[in-house]
């Protein structure tokens, strides 16, 4: 049964000690169902066969019925959790009140249910839970036509029925601005050039025929997802700015109601983080240290699922690290470095390689930029075996690059010829090479070999930092630049001149 060992090991500390709490008020075979749990704990790698062959157990009865003791253990951890969730929250608890609120209506005790229902509806408005309050509604309606006088009836059903269209028109626009978030999403699937420009179209048509009107009357939710889907489709359109504008304000509406917003962690969370993305984008880094210590530090308070907390670690990463190039900031990088790996060894395999390889190429330069090469060298071996995963070419050119760089500045002048024809075949193999890698190329082949003298060096240097910044706002030139900014390093060695 993987799912049962699946369920174990995803639970948390408290829920695990929860647990067994539980067991314990229960009156059916505890001990035996803890025992197997501690068993399936312990294991890695599931393997029933292990736990039927342990010697202890031969004498057991329960392990006779291992199917059996099996499927009550993991409903024994389903109902653990539910209870641990409904002490505190606040959707059980509503849940709850609509149930005895149809049990009080059963027993013919009107006047009880009602009041109840007073209390449910309080709530559910409070939480904006509209499809708890149909309910309520519904159960309202069937309250009044035993109630209420004839005479009133038709009035207050009249009324009843009014309200609940107004809720599903609320949730109707709840289901479209979904609807429109899952559209947005599926184009950052695309990315053939006819793809793309059906993407900028798209987006053209969602802001101008579908969100082009204020949030104001939207629900809770209906307005972040209409924040959201408005900043996508202007990031789409190259509108950076305004797009920042609409995240900002997705985040305000967030913050604007925190009796709501702890059940919106993820929302916000994810709020956080693509604001951080949008203004890297932009090269907006005026504020970029207060917003992500404010991501960390929600992300820390915050009860989020594991993949979730593995995708804020690689944007928040990413993001510093660019912030870091663009600003060079480059002390306390060991740092980082060390973060990161720890970050790669807590969420495993789950890393996409493309991903990894990115970052480890990220830090591998700035630790060339803080003046540690022997350090970089060490990070970059692993991002060049990151590299052999994903074989994307564009990417693969600049590991050389940086291995190319590295390896200049630990005087290892001998291994340069090599890697130089490394580079060569794999520009070779690409439909489009930016002028970055081959003036690059060109400048440790033909330009820098035989120049000794320390005026020669700076003279060689400040020629291509020349040609650099005259091919900076190159697509292709603006693109690596943004991640790997080699101006900072030929002006550090003209400096060093």
């Amino acid at each position: 049964m993987p799912h049962l060992h699946a369920l174990i090991h995803r639970l948390s500390k408290q829920e695990k000690r929860y647990l067994k709490l539980f067991d314990g008020r229960q009156q059916k075979g505890g001990s035996n169902y803890m025992r197997l749990f501690d068993l399936i704990h312990a294991q890695k790698v599931y393997d029933e066969k292990a736990i039927r062959q342990t010697e202890k157990l031969q004498s057991e009865k329960w392990i006779k019925n291992f199917p059996t003791t099996k499927y009550e253990l993991y409903q024994l951890v389903l109902r653990s959790l539910h209870a641990f969730y409904a002490k505190s929250n606040e959707d059980s608890r509503l849940e709850e009140m609509v149930h005895q609120a149809e049990i009080l209506y059963n027993k013919r005790l009107y006047q009880q249910c009602g009041r109840l229902l007073d209390k449910a509806e309080k709530l559910s408005r409070k939480l904006e839970r509209f499809r708890a309050l149909l309910g309520i509604i519904d159960l309202r309606r069937k309250l009044i036509r035993i109630t209420v006088a004839p005479v009133k009836k038709e009035a207050e059903i009249e009324l009843l029925c009014a309200e609940e269209l107004r809720v599903l028109q609320t949730l109707r626009m709840e289901a479209q601005m979904k609807r429109y978030y899952a559209e947005i999403q599926s184009m950052t699937l695309w990315k053939s050039v006819e793809k793309q420009e059906l993407r900028v179209e798209r987006s053209r048509k969602l802001l101008e025929n579908y969100l082009r009107a204020s949030p104001k009357g939207l629900s809770y939710l209906a307005r972040l997802y209409y924040h959201d889907v408005r900043s996508s489709c202007l990031h789409n359109l190259d509108k950076l700015e305004a797009g920042i504008a609409e995240l900002e304000e997705m985040v305000a509406a967030l913050e604007a109601n925190p009796q709501l917003l702890g059940g919106h962690m993820q929302d916000y969370v994810r709020a956080q983080t693509k604001l951080m993305l949008f203004k890297s984008d932009f090269r907006d880094y005026e504020n970029y240290p207060e917003l992500l210590g404010k991501l960390w530090g929600t992300v820390e308070g915050a009860d989020l699922p594991e993949d979730m907390r593995m995708q804020v670690f690689l944007r928040a990463n990413m993001t510093e690290m660019l912030y870091r190039n663009y600003v060079h900031a480059f002390e306390g990088i060991m740092d980082l470095t060390k973060r990161l790996e720890a970050g790669f060894v807590q969420y495993g395999d789950s890393v996409p390689a493309s991903y990894k390889g990115v970052l480890l190429s990220q830090i591998t330069w700035l630790l060339l930029c803080a003046g540690l090469p022997k350090e970089a060298l060490r990070i970059g071996n692993q991002m060049w075996l990151e590299n052999e995963k994903t074989g994307l070419q564009s990417f693969d050119s600049q590991t050389k690059i940086l291995q190319i760089i590295t390896h200049f500045e630990l005087g290892n002048d001998d291994l340069l010829p090599y890697l130089l024809r490394s580079l060569y075949r794999r520009l070779r193999r690409l439909e489009e090479t930016s002028p970055l890698e081959k003036n690059l190329m060109d400048f440790f082949q033909h330009k820098l070999p035989g120049v000794s003298s320390q005026a020669g060096l700076k003279k060689v240097f400040a020629s291509m930092l020349a040609d650099l910044e005259a091919q900076a706002d190159h697509p292709l030139v603006k693109g690596r630049l943004m991640f790997w900014d080699f101006r900072i390093w030929l002006r550090q060695k003209m400096d060093q001149g």
